[in-house]
């Protein structure tokens, strides 16, 4: 019904084992196929009335505590992942967003947001870069941040916003953290 078919097949193999509940078991285990799931009339009509949260009343309070849920128990959920990443960054939480860093996939290339929120994290980090290892910045975007870094000391913020305005770092630094509720 909640949609967590590897601990439902985990449920049915265990109780396909026990001769009591052996035909039982045998009849849902078709249900182990989403498919078939989203088509039984019973599991849609129980599914209307699933809490997303544990908070169903107030979304905006539980999400990242549900999305570090999900993570954890599937850290190759890329979706999840991507919404975590914005939700954190969007937050301004280099911590929380460096955090889940560590489960990136090693080699594969990084989105532009997320480089330039390491390159500031390295920097606001003073030289503890174990977060950051085996994660790789291309070289136009660590030179564009060293070129805000040194733009920030003679510069306005109109003119920063006219050269930078695109950048996380930017954002990061004269952009309004939306409030929690």
């Amino acid at each position: 019904v909640s949609g967590e078919y590897r601990l439902a097949e985990k449920y049915v193999r265990i109780l396909e084992s026990s001769p009591l509940y052996r035909s039982w078991a045998a009849t849902r285990r078709p249900l182990l196929d989403p498919a078939v799931c989203d088509a039984t009339p019973w599991i849609v009509e129980r599914r209307q009335w699933l809490s997303t949260t544990d908070h169903p009343y107030d979304l905006t309070r539980t999400f990242p505590s549900a999305m570090a849920f999900l993570l954890d128990d599937h850290p190759d959920n890329q979706p999840a992942f991507d919404y975590a990443m914005g939700y954190l960054l969007t937050h301004k939480d280099l911590g929380g967003f460096m955090h889940y860093m560590s489960n990136y996939r090693q080699g594969q290339t990084l989105p532009k947001a997320y480089q330039e929120a390491i390159c500031l994290y390295r920097t606001l980090a003073r030289g503890d870069t174990t977060r950051v290892t085996g994660l790789t910045i291309d070289p136009a975007i660590n030179n564009r941040f060293q070129q805000f870094v040194q733009a920030m000391r003679t510069a306005s913020p109109a003119l920063l916003k006219e050269r930078f305005g695109d950048t996380y770092y930017y954002y990061a630094q004269y952009a309004s953290t939306p409030q929690e509720p």
